[in-house]
């Protein structure tokens, strides 16, 4: 996040915006890989943590829509950074971290019906 806003108050948007693709990438590839190892442990929670994701892909969406005037495209992505960073840390040490808590426990344990179906995700 430190390189998107600082691309942005340097005022490199074309730099920012590409650091902002790529970590739109990034949580889409971690996102999907984190719910295919939820769904093949039998995590509980699959379709609350899977509700988290697609609220910050939605709320990601609407803040990259946001113009008004007076805002400028630096301001946004600025904003964007910020918003990102809190929500990546509140996500990774709050939902990520009970999901790795029961993966964890579930290691060496008997497979629940959850995770030996075969229609996954």
């Amino acid at each position: 996040m430190a390189t998107l806003r600082e691309a942005a108050s340097l005022g490199d948007l074309g730099l920012a915006e590409g650091v902002l693709t790529y970590l739109e990438r990034c949580a889409a590839e971690h996102f999907a890989s984190e719910e295919r190892a939820m769904w093949e442990a039998g995590f509980p929670h699959l379709d609350a943590h899977w509700s988290l994701h697609l609220a910050f892909a939605t709320e990601l969406a609407r803040r990259k829509a946001e113009r008004g005037p007076g805002r400028s495209r630096t301001t946004l992505l600025l904003e964007l950074g910020r918003w990102m960073d809190r929500w990546l840390e509140e996500h990774l040490l709050g939902a990520d971290a009970e999901m790795a808590r029961f993966i964890r426990g579930q290691a060496g344990a008997p497979p629940t019906i959850a995770a030996r179906r075969s229609d996954g995700p």
